[in-house]
């Protein structure tokens, strides 16, 4: 009974420390990878209307948040969906289904489209939303709030881990 404390406070520890946002990719049609990466530079936008007749669809990710979820700001996810649209070859990013942290949840949640524009369809078109600029999002933002949390986080993880030691090898 004595060794079921401690092994449930190091279980939590590595529950807590292996947790990320779980995001799932539902689609994505073949020979999208682009070669270069370098001068990939995807329009971002909010609830856009695209017309399916300007695109593709080639990719569609959706973040929602689980439990004790860390690296879910919204600059970590802005910058994962722009690395998976450069690797897509996708020319716009089409956020859907916004959820900005709050009291409840620390995660920006959202699901996001990725588009590959016709050829015949000019990139130049198409303007990014001025909110989503990394700059924009850090200047609002700030820190997540994983990340103000991780001192405590750590606090708390280092007194379970070594009471666990003491429950486990009977006291100092």
């Amino acid at each position: 009974m004595n060794k079921i404390v401690p092994v449930f406070c190091l279980s939590l520890a590595i529950v807590i420390l292996g947790c990320t946002q779980k995001y799932s990719h539902v689609k994505k049609t073949k020979n999208t990878y682009k070669q270069n990466v370098i001068d990939c530079d995807p329009i971002i936008k909010e609830n856009a209307e695209i017309d399916d007749a300007l695109g593709d669809l080639v990719g569609t990710f959706s973040f929602k948040e689980t439990a004790f979820t860390k690296k879910c700001s919204e600059m970590e996810i802005i910058q994962f969906l722009i690395r998976k649209a450069c690797e897509l070859n996708a020319d716009i990013i089409n956020l859907k289904e916004l959820k900005k942290p709050n009291k409840r949840s620390w995660c920006f949640q959202c699901t996001a489209e990725l588009i590959k524009l016709n050829d015949s369809i000019s990139k130049e078109l198409f303007v990014s939303s001025s909110d989503y600029t990394l700059y924009k999002i850090s200047e609002r933002t700030g820190p997540s709030p994983m990340e103000v949390a991780k001192p405590l986080i750590g606090l708390v993880l280092g007194v379970a881990f070594f009471a666990s030691l003491i429950f486990i090898f009977g006291g100092l």
